[in-house]
């Protein structure tokens, strides 16, 4: 098990004091329900730096590295499934600007978003197309700048956000790992459009939505970085988010399965409390064992990142064992409440939503296995 520092274990206590004294069930639930963005809580957590925890200072971030992110995301996760995801999600994409923008780009952008006083979306999804290919999006030089054209798909934050990160095809070269850019967008921009996709299955505090470029012009400075990198770009930041995302599985499993123990130590069947019988002792232990081995899965992957050793295997590992034990914790939360586990009120439901959406996001399970499985097997003829 990785020894956390005092500061490490700071983290996890600022982010549990603050869960305590800002999360509450009934508002987590109605605002689930109607999928309105907590945007007071999300003020008040920037306001404690917990937005952007693992960037720079100098652009308003914690400084710290991805192992106090991972950390902070289990613990609010923990607390509250919602909220928690929220929190964390709010300002995702920053970190994309942090690692390839330009000076100017992150003095102008990064503030803003860490702060809490602006929101920003990532636009890489497109309905036909894989999240790693080569996007359909086109970005056409047009004098010193580019004109930007497509639609992408489940653009999550969408409707709060200020800016957009968004990866295009730029050239038509025979590389095509040289063929993409990714590209800041204002919310505002003549023939950018925002569609919302409706209530999903889970990550609603954020919602969902199409969002067109149609004829949207972009100045030099809003390129990220170098053109034709932003498959590299796109790549880099896969591992950083997915282990990012494994964090919050982590906290969703163990919310899950607290919530699971507090219900079977209580809940009485044939004269006795349901926690005393062998077969819930055991789902119990198997659990917690699935738990706590993605724990030190994700963990090890974000002090490997911390250290400039994580790589696209070893977050596909972390995401994929911590969404895993997420939906499978969630699952039996539900079966050991019963008829329960079904209501809104017990919030194991919500847990199970938001679990099996999470694991979806950013690679689903068969994407993370065949990222794992090419670098275990690797490329054959």
């Amino acid at each position: 098990m990785i020894q956390l520092t005092r500061a490490q274990k700071q983290v996890q206590k600022a982010a549990r004091d603050f869960a305590k004294g800002e999360f509450d069930c009934e508002t987590a639930r109605e605002a689930e329900k109607i999928g309105r963005f907590p945007e007071d809580v999300f003020r008040r957590a920037a306001e404690l730096g917990f937005v952007g925890i693992q960037l720079p200072e100098a652009y308003a971030g914690g400084g710290m590295g991805l192992l106090e992110a991972v950390l902070l995301a289990e613990t609010l996760c923990t607390m509250d499934a919602s909220l928690g995801q929220a929190v964390c999600d709010a300002g995702h994409g920053a970190e994309c600007i942090a690692r390839f923008g330009s000076e100017d780009q992150k003095k102008r952008f990064l503030p803003p978003i860490l702060e809490g006083r602006s929101g920003m979306a990532v636009a890489f999804v497109e309905a036909e197309r894989g999240i790693s290919s080569l996007p359909a999006t086109t970005a056409a030089p047009d004098g010193e700048g580019w004109t930007l054209q497509g639609t992408k798909c489940f653009v999550a934050n969408a409707q709060r956000a200020q800016i957009f990160l968004t990866l295009a095809t730029t050239s038509d070269g025979a590389d095509e790992a040289a063929t993409a850019s990714m590209f800041i967008v204002d919310a505002g921009a003549a023939g950018l459009r925002v569609t919302d996709e409706g209530r999903r299955l889970g990550g609603n505090l954020l919602g969902g939505a199409e969002v067109t470029f149609k004829g949207v012009r972009l100045t030099p400075d809003r390129l990220l970085g170098t053109p034709g990198q932003g498959l590299a770009q796109l790549a880099a930041y896969f591992i950083e988010r997915r282990i990012l995302l494994a964090g919050q599985a982590i906290g969703l499993a163990q919310g899950a399965m607290d919530r699971a123990v507090d219900y079977v130590r209580n809940r009485v069947q044939f004269n006795r409390k349901i926690g005393a019988f062998p077969i819930t002792r055991h789902k119990i232990a198997e659990l917690a064992a699935r738990v706590e081995t993605a724990r030190l899965a994700v963990y090890q992957a974000a002090a490997a990142f911390d250290a400039g050793q994580a790589d696209a295997r070893t977050a596909a590992i972390a995401k994929l064992t911590a969404g895993e034990a997420a939906v499978a914790a969630a699952d039996t939360a539900i079966q050991l409440h019963g008829g329960y586990g079904y209501m809104r009120e017990y919030d194991v439901e919500r847990y199970y939503r938001e679990a099996k959406a999470l694991s979806l996001t950013a690679g689903a399970p068969g994407d993370l296995r065949d990222v794992i499985g090419h670098a275990v097997i690797g490329k054959l003829k």
